[in-house]
């Protein structure tokens, strides 16, 4: 049997992490949450996720932020941006930094199981 793809969580709240979590698990992805971006960005640089789920608004590092700096480690690693604010020059400012996409919360799990499915097939 082929390895599981791993995915990345790096989202403040336990119980949204969690649940995305249990959800890909489910799925039978291979999942590590981190409560931290720092954290995360430290463990990118040692194994390398296939594909990253990253809230904007973290109280250590903005998403944002992250997100360019996953992609100056990888720039081939995609990365969906999740976030609580419907702010259009956030999205756009995701997309430029190459965001695979920009999800709203709540967040609707069928999409975005779809988004990381058509993603790593």
């Amino acid at each position: 049997m082929a390895p599981s793809k791993q995915i990345m969580i790096i989202d403040d709240d336990p119980q949204i992490s969690s649940m995305i979590a249990m959800y890909f698990e489910n799925e039978g992805y291979a999942v590590r949450a981190f409560l931290s971006a720092t954290q995360a960005l430290m463990e990118i640089k040692k194994s390398k996720p296939n594909l990253i789920i990253l809230d904007v608004m973290m109280p250590d590092m903005n998403g944002l932020d992250a997100l360019k700096q996953i992609k100056a480690l990888d720039s081939k690693i995609p990365v969906i941006l999740l976030t609580g604010l419907h702010d259009e020059s956030k999205a756009k400012e995701a997309f430029e930094n190459h965001a695979l996409d920009y999800i709203t919360k709540p967040i609707d799990m069928n999409y975005l199981m779809n988004i990381v499915n058509s993603q790593l097939a």
